[in-house]
C-alpha cells in the first residue's frame, strides 16, 4: 500500500511531459546571402538540415531544439543560368577560404533560450551555432506555429560576423582594405531559417 502510494505521488510531481519532434529536413532550408562591402555585389544560397528535433512542453509551447547543418549541401541560387560560375563559387564556398567542407561537413545549432516577443506565436530564440569547430551565441526572432501535423518557423532574416567563425577571407579587419579594393566582402552574413518538425 505504501509503494502504491509513493508512485502516485511520484506521478503527480513529476514535471510536464516534454515531446520530441523530428525535423522533417525535406521541407526545411537554411536561406544565405553574402555580399561584397564596396560594389553592389552579392550572392544568395540555401543549406540543408542532415537532421534536428524540436522539443515542447505539455502545451505544445517549443522549449528547445538542436539542428545539424549539412554544410555540404550549400548551393547558390542567383548563378542558376550559369552553371560554369555556379559550380566555382561552390567549390569556393566549400573550400578552406569559407566553410572547409572536407574537414567541417557540418554545423550545428543548438537553442538555449526562448521567449514571447510580445507578437502572437513569435518568439526571441537565443542558442549556440557551431561552424568550423568554432562556437558562438546568435539570437533571432522567429515565428512558431502549429500547421495541422507539423510544428512551422520561420525566422526573420538576421545577420551572424562570419569572422567569428574564423571564415576570414577578402574581410577589411584581416586584410588591407586598400588592397582588397573592391573585392572586400561583407563579414556579415544575412541568414533565414524555415524549419517544419512532425
Amino acid at each position: 500500500m505504501l509503494k502504491a502510494s509513493l508512485v502516485a505521488l511520484a506521478l503527480v510531481a513529476a514535471p510536464a511531459f516534454a515531446a520530441n519532434h523530428a525535423v522533417d529536413v525535406a521541407k526545411s532550408t537554411v536561406h544565405w546571402e553574402g555580399a561584397k562591402k564596396i560594389v553592389d555585389s552579392k550572392h544568395t544560397g540555401t543549406l540543408k538540415l542532415k537532421s534536428g528535433s524540436v522539443t515542447t512542453d505539455d502545451k505544445g509551447a517549443v522549449t528547445g531544439g538542436e539542428f545539424v547543418i549539412d554544410i555540404n549541401s550549400l548551393e547558390n541560387e542567383d548563378l542558376k543560368k550559369d552553371p560554369t560560375s555556379k559550380g566555382k563559387l561552390e567549390k569556393h564556398l566549400k573550400s578552406d577560404d569559407f566553410f572547409n567542407v572536407e574537414k567541417w561537413p557540418t554545423g550545428k545549432f543548438v537553442i538555449k533560450t526562448i521567449a514571447a516577443a510580445g507578437k502572437p506565436d513569435q518568439y526571441t530564440v537565443t542558442g549556440d551555432l557551431t561552424l568550423r569547430d568554432k562556437t558562438n551565441p546568435v539570437t533571432f526572432v522567429a515565428t512558431i506555429a502549429k500547421k495541422g501535423a507539423d510544428l512551422v518557423a520561420t525566422t526573420e532574416p538576421f545577420t551572424i560576423d562570419r569572422t567569428q567563425w574564423e571564415i576570414k577571407y577578402n574581410s577589411g579587419k584581416f586584410f588591407n582594405p586598400a588592397a582588397l579594393g573592391d573585392k572586400i566582402i561583407k563579414d556579415e552574413l544575412v541568414v533565414k531559417l524555415d524549419l517544419v518538425a512532425r
